[in-house]
């Protein structure tokens, strides 16, 4: 069985002011989709 991990809600702006994304893509959706899924295998 697999599991696959992932949150509900990369566009949440509290991620952005947390300072999970890096800098270069914090103001840009596809540069944020683009990192998260980097990290992630799935998004919801």
């Amino acid at each position: 069985m697999s599991v696959l991990i992932g949150t509900a809600s990369w566009t949440d702006p509290e991620f952005i002011k947390a300072g999970w994304y890096p800098d270069e893509v914090k103001n840009d959706a596809e540069g944020r989709l683009r990192y998260y899924a980097e990290h992630f295998p799935m998004v919801e």
